[in-house]
Formats: C-alpha cells, structure tokens, sequence
C-alpha cells in the first residue's frame, strides 16, 4: 500500500514579590557614569537576571559597543538543527540609590504599617534599588522580574508585561500561548523605540518559525523594509540579524540569507554568538552548493571549538552531506561522547553508521540514545526506522509507539503517525491500524489530514462509503485539500456517481495546475 500520511495543508524566586500599587509612582536614576560598572557586570550583579542566567543555562548576555550601550539577555531555543534566540531585553546599570529606611506613612492600626512597610520593601526588591543589588532597567524602562512574575511588569509597563510573559511561557514549551501573548503588541509596536521594537519583532519572528509558521516568518523578513531597525545597525541588533539568517536558510532561501549575513562581517560576536555565525555562514554556503568553502569553515570551526558538541555535530552533519562517512563518524563520536544535554549526536552517529553499511552498529549506537534519553521521540524514531532497514517489523512497531506516547502536540506526532501506520500495514494489522486511525480522528477532529489518512486505508480496505464520509469532512475542514477532493471523486465515479464525481473534479480542476490538472481533464472527458 502506498504510504498516506500527508504534511499539513497550509503550513520563586527567594525574593518576596508583591504587586506594586495602581497609584505607584517610580522616578528612576539617571544612568551610572562609574566606568567600572559595566553593562554586563551589572546583569550579572542585578540578583533577579543573576538567578536567571544561574538556574537556566539557555540563557546568556551580549555585551554591545560601548557607543551603543546595553547589554541583551536572550535564551537560545533548538530550532531544527540550529538555534534561535528570544530576547529577554537590553538592559543598562542605572545609578544606586539607598533603600529607604521606612515606607510610607499610614494612618491606622500597627498592623497597617506593617503591612506597608514589608510591600513598600519587595517594591524595592523588585526595582533593584536595595542595597544590596543593582539596578538595571530595558528598553521600555522597566525592571526585570523573576521567571514566571512578569505580569508585575503590568502596573509598570503592559507591553514589556506580554513580552516577559511570551518569553517564560516559550522557555516552558508553551509555544502558542507566548505566541498568542506576542501577537497582543501587534499593531503597536510603533509607538516605542526602536530598540523595543527591534526585540517586538525578533521575539515574533522566532515565535513564528518555532510553531512551524517558517514560510510566514520567511516572508515577513523579505518584506522587512530598509528603515527597520533591526536592519538598519547590525552593531546594534547582532542577534535579530542571525535569528534571521537561520529562519531564511530553514526556508531554503540561501540567498537571502547571505544578503543578511554580509551586514554581520566585522561584528566583534563572542560566545555561543561567534559559534552561532559560522554555523550559519558554514550552512549558507553548504545550502548555495559551495562545499569547498563550507568545508574549510567547518575544519576552522573545530580547531576553534573542538570540546564544543554544536561545532563537532555540524561538522559530522556536512561531513555526510558530502559522503564523506569516515570522518562524519570521527566527528559525532566526539560530538556524542561530550554532548550529554540531547540525543541529537547519537542519533546522527547512528544514520551515519547506517550509510557505512554497519546497521548492527547503527542500531546499537540508536539504542543507547534510547536508552540515554527515553522521552526523546527523535530516539526512538531513528531506532524504528532502523529496525525497518534491517526488516525487524515488530521492534520498530515498538519503538514507533513509543515515539507517539512521548510526542508533545499535533506537529511532533504527525511526524511519528506516518512511519507508525506504514509499519502496521506492512505487517497486516488492519484491525489495528484502522484502530490508530479511528483515535487519531478523535482526538484531532479538526485537523484535516487526520480525516483523509482514515479516509484513504478505508478505501484500501473497500470501505467506501465510509471513505467518501471522511473525504467530506477533510474538503469541509480544507476546501483547498486537492488530493482529497480528486481521490473523492475517484470513489465517486467507483460508486457510478458521476454528477458527484464531476463536481469534484471541476474544483479539484480549478485549484490545481500541472501534470494532476492534465489527469482531471482527461478523466472529465469520460463521464
């Protein structure tokens, strides 16, 4: 049977925090003009972003130029083989002032002063004005918070409240509620500086891509005009430039890509930043056919960073790009044996072995990452797909199943449902296969492929009617759904239903071009 499954249609803190006040009012110091109190020093000083970057390594700072001042704190998220970075904000060290040594006066009982003296404090906690911190405020002259608290930003700053929030909630994997939380300053971002907006569209953009929107986001890069601030000043915006690099090579547009990455030459990047760039310049140049070129970067790369796993995994990833299997090998086993954070090393260790022809080794090595790393639906997949190489049905029905089991969301488990029911149709478990298929509907009744999947193995199986039931409900969810339409008029004119069958062929006509166009017409003609 031929394979079914189709891609989608379209594409505490220790800190006691207590809300500030409605009527509160905050003056803030002019910035500090001490020339050994740094940008950097003072994230790293400000206990609040110090907790931040100590508790979650995804997390790191920029230094920028001293002309233009500032610091970015930004998390690196995995966005398929590469990375994207969200921005926390661009924080500057304002001047101390002494904690005050009482609150506000109230007329009342004890109990009354107490109780503003302890709020009036964590307000001051939270500002960064105790003295035992430092105070720092972002683009939008607000003060940070701790993870999970950045709806406190909301007495001070509301746009800066959304973006804190949309920041924690992607750290958490709640990718579309920090979309729908970005997407609140659509339509508003003009009216803030150009800084607050360059971090307004990075954070959307890549928020975009890591949902899987890439095309949208693709797009709107290319329709970025000239006078963008995150286009204007690389310098300034280093990190929005390289988010933009990697979303555009995700699409497959190389070109622009490079268009971008030429404004990055000369910029003094340090870190995972200077990683980062020659992994994009290195895969620009693999995307555009130059493999010469990309080879050299990446034998630079590795001398550069050779105890770095990202360095020594996409080198071992062009190193097979190129055939070149002995030294990929060399490479992923090194990548493998220091990359204790995901599975990703393994896996490709393993597919590399494969292509050498061992698949004993291959499935040992896709095993151990199993093993390692049991809630990785990526393990398990490459597992399965191996024991399918080497003809083990029934181990790789296991692993498949378990890939589904540890899956979060439509879009990861989409991914392991096609190789799942290939798999079960190879070893004729009808009953079970129309059983996946029969939940997947269920629990995705919305999703347009669920029903065409279900849809097809049922005409498969001559079950027709029930076959031209889901066809309906695929073309009622997607009217745009070519393959279901064309497929249901099939059924249609297998039914002798021909002013049906036509119906659906003169739309499936109407939206479609090509050698399936050329089909339609013909079998238009004979009814």
């Amino acid at each position: 049977m031929k394979a079914f499954i189709t891609q989608s249609i379209t594409s505490v803190s220790c800190l006691l925090l207590i809300a500030t006040p409605a009527n509160a009012q905050f003056t803030f110091a002019e910035p500090a003009t001490k020339a050994d109190q740094t940008d950097t020093a003072a994230v790293y000083a400000n206990r609040i972003l110090k907790r931040r970057l100590q508790t979650d390594k995804r997390l790191a700072v920029n230094l920028l130029s001293k002309e233009d001042g500032g610091a970015d704190v930004y998390a690196s998220l995995p966005f398929q083989s590469e990375q994207l970075h969200l921005l926390l904000g661009r924080y500057q060290a304002f001047g101390q002032v002494a904690s005050p040594s009482s609150g506000p006066k109230l007329k009342g009982s004890i109990d009354d002063k107490r109780l503003a003296q302890t709020r009036f404090q964590a307000e001051q906690m939270i500002l960064g004005s105790a003295t035992s911190d430092v105070k720092v405020l972002d683009e939008f002259s607000a003060p940070p918070v701790a993870e999970g608290e950045g709806a406190l930003l909301s007495k001070i700053n509301g746009p800066d409240c959304n973006l804190v929030q949309a920041f924690d909630l992607a750290l958490a994997g709640r990718l579309a509620e920090a979309m729908t939380k970005q997407s609140a300053l659509e339509g508003s971002k003009e009216k803030f500086s150009a800084t607050a907006q360059a971090r307004i569209e990075n954070n959307r953009l890549c928020l975009l891509a890591l949902t899987g929107n890439v095309a949208t986001a693709a797009t709107a890069i290319k329709k970025a005009s000239s006078t963008s601030p995150w286009l204007i000043s690389p310098a300034k915006y280093p990190i929005n430039l390289l988010n933009q690099v990697n979303i555009l090579l995700a699409n497959k547009d190389a070109s622009s890509a490079l268009a971008i990455l030429e404004k990055l030459e000369g910029m003094p990047l340090s870190g995972r930043l200077a990683l980062a760039l020659m992994r994009a310049r290195m895969a620009v140049y693999s995307q555009s056919g130059d493999k010469a070129r990309a080879q050299e970067l990446a034998t630079e790369m590795v001398k550069r960073y050779p105890t770095n796993p990202g360095a020594l995994t996409t080198a071992g990833d062009l190193a097979m790009q190129i055939e070149n299997y002995k030294q990929a090998s060399v490479y992923l086993k090194q990548a493998a044996s220091l990359n204790k954070a995901n599975p990703d090393s393994l896996i490709k260790l393993a597919q590399c072995q494969a292509k050498m022809g061992d698949l004993d080794a291959a499935i040992k090595t896709a095993s151990l990452a199993t093993r390692d790393y049991p809630q990785s639906p990526e393990s398990h997949m490459a597992l399965g797909k191996l024991h399918m190489d080497n003809k083990e049905f029934l181990g790789a029905r296991l692993q498949f199943e378990r890939a589904l089991e540890v899956s979060s969301g439509f879009a990861e488990k989409k991914q392991v449902f096609l190789p799942l029911m290939k798999v079960l149709d190879i070893m004729n478990e009808d009953k079970d296969l129309l059983k996946y298929l029969q939940q997947w509907v269920k629990q995705y009744p919305q999703e347009p492929v669920c029903h065409y999947n279900r849809a097809f193995v049922l005409a498969e199986k001559k079950q027709v009617d029930e076959a031209i039931e889901e066809y309906t409900k695929a073309i009622n969810l997607a009217p745009k759904y070519s393959k279901a339409r064309y497929n249901l008029a099939l059924l249609y004119v297998q039914k002798k239903k021909p002013i049906e069958a036509k119906a659906q062929l003169m739309r499936f006509i109407e939206d479609t071009s090509g050698p399936e166009k050329e089909q339609a017409e013909k079998l238009l003609k004979t009814l």
